[in-house]
């Protein structure tokens, strides 16, 4: 059984798995089953992420490592004064998920990974977001989604859908290694008013190119996913109009983001491409096209060496380990955020230096490198100093974290050192302005557990910052800066995790009121124990 590993964020670790030789495995997968969903009572809210429609969203939280990493999710559900997670039964507890819970899809077995990556969307248009939980090591790392769907009551297992590239694509579609569901997004790629689901298998065996990599989109429609018109799609770089050709640990679908880049009303797929040219790394913009999805535009490719970019593309910086996307410039088109968490690195692993993270805007004819930023713990206003394994911009989120309009963005530092701690890890905070991002008022700001206001203290391989997610929990308008710490040792019991959620004011992220969580808080359900990695990934 293979791990996260120590000091690993999602998208390192896919990196680091699909370059280890996995991927020529090839041992045949067995298709999972999917049954048409019930169409649930309609929710009222619109606020994305909420799964029972009483406008707060909800937070997903990862467990991969549970029980022998056969896996667990929870879901946390948004009060106005924050998460809660009662024991008492004043609030709605935690909902506990595993493939051994009663009505979810397969059987909760040592090595899947169930809860790597998760994602809350409505799926079947009903106002209700849906569940969607990946346990991209199933049947030996060939991988697995399961789709659970919300209600007024919260999220039910009534018609839960599970997906395998061979359910969706044929018998022998997937094969050992491919880590089907290794990273989830969604966005409404075919422009049906509903959204859709994207999966990334960086694994993927591609035209004799182990781990060449690949994207797999499943339509949503008001019967659920899969259920109308637009047929999946299986994107790689073999595909007619991507650029460049599959290679060894190129890893294309390694990280996931969707936004409207050229403000024509659709939504287009980001994918990076971390491994690709000596793990310098790429990211690569599919275009949405109404009635079709994405495939049928082509593609377009971002790097460090694209004019006006700041920077140059280097072996082992991993640029498009993690992307964010979303309007910072508050000008109607979508920025993108890409994370190079092996920038300025000291090792010959691939994704593991001091990081650093790349800004480009949209406008009218896609993403440009013109008026582009670059962004690193050496950056003025940046709070903290550049180490060599920080890997600032391993995990990355984008949304609004302050009063005004312009999203901002969160990003995750896992390996940065606190003081004289290795690994303790922080998350920086960048406002969004009219020109891009800044370090202005509360812009520049770095959090770690020696924050006045965080739970805890600093402690080594921690890695607070390993995933980062700000669903509106509180109000519909602004997000709550949600902090993973899969490596915290809680109660004496090693690396079984935690996570923060930080409150937004009209300043920004504020420690005031931080709420903590991990399987020793009442309310929150299982059993902590060593290795659980609770808040591996927080959505």
């Amino acid at each position: 059984m293979l791990s996260p590993g120590r000091r690993g964020a999602a998208g390192v670790t896919v990196l680091a798995l699909v370059s280890t030789g996995l991927a020529g495995w090839g041992l045949p997968a067995v298709a999972a089953s999917g049954v048409t969903p019930a169409v649930a009572a309609r929710c009222a809210s619109s606020v994305p992420g909420d799964v029972n429609g009483d406008g707060q969203a909800e937070a997903v939280i990862g467990e991969p490592l549970d029980a022998n990493a056969a896996g667990a999710v929870h879901v946390l559900y948004g009060q106005p004064d924050g998460l809660v997670a009662d024991a008492a039964g004043t609030a709605r507890n935690d909902q506990l998920f595993t493939q051994d819970t009663g009505g979810v899809p397969g059987a909760a077995e040592p090595g899947d990974g169930f809860g790597f990556s998760n994602v809350l969307a409505d799926f079947n248009g009903d106002g209700c977001a849906d569940l969607a939980a990946a346990a991209p090591w199933e049947n030996n790392f060939t991988g697995l989604v399961i789709v659970l769907y919300g209600s007024a009551a919260g999220l039910t297992t009534a018609g839960a859908q599970s997906f395998t590239e061979n359910s969706l694509f044929g018998a022998g579609s997937g094969v050992s290694a491919e880590l089907f569901g290794a990273k989830l997004s969604h966005g409404d790629l075919n422009d049906d008013g509903v959204t859709d689901l994207v999966v990334g298998a960086p694994g993927e065996f591609v035209n004799g190119a182990g781990a060449g990599g690949a994207v797999a989109v499943i339509y949503g429609a008001a019967g659920g996913l899969g259920q109308g018109s637009t047929s999946p799609d299986l994107v790689s770089q073999a595909s007619r109009g991507v650029p460049g050709r599959p290679e060894n640990a190129d890893a294309f679908g390694s990280a996931l983001a969707i936004g409207d880049f050229d403000g024509h009303g659709l939504d287009d797929l980001a994918v990076g491409v971390p491994g690709e040219n000596g793990s310098r790394g790429i990211v690569q913009v599919l275009p949405g096209q109404r009635g079709t999805g994405v495939g049928a535009l082509p593609a377009v490719t971002y790097s460090q060496d694209t004019a006006g970019v700041p920077g140059k593309a280097e072996p082992r910086d991993a640029f498009g380990t993690a992307v964010a996307a979303g309007d910072v410039t508050a000008d109607g088109f979508a920025d993108l955020a890409v994370g190079a968490p092996g920038e300025n690195g000291s090792t010959s692993e691939p994704g593991f230096g001091e990081g650093a993270v790349s800004f480009l805007r949209g406008s009218s004819s896609g993403l440009t490198g013109q008026d582009s930023q670059i962004w690193s713990q050496a950056s003025a206003g940046v709070g903290g100093v550049p180490g060599s394994a920080d890997r600032f911009g391993a995990a990355l989120a984008m949304a609004r974290l302050d009063n005004g309009p312009p999203l901002d963005l969160a990003i995750g530092a896992p390996g940065d050192s606190v003081g004289s701690i290795s690994d303790a890890g922080s998350v920086t905070i960048l406002l969004g302005r009219n020109f891009g991002l800044s370090t202005d008022e509360a812009g520049g700001q770095r959090f770690h557990q020696d924050t006045a206001g965080i739970d805890g203290r600093p402690e080594e391989d921690d890695r607070f910052g390993a995933s980062v997610a700000a669903p509106a929990i509180q109000t519909t308008g602004e997000g709550s800066l949600l902090i993973g710490v899969p490596g915290e040792t809680v109660n004496g019991v090693l690396e079984t995790g935690l996570f923060h959620q930080l409150v937004t004011n009209e300043f920004g992220p504020s420690t005031e009121g931080s709420r903590t969580f991990h399987l020793d808080s009442a309310g929150v359900q299982g059993t902590p124990g060593v290795g659980d990695q609770f808040g591996f990934d927080v959505s």
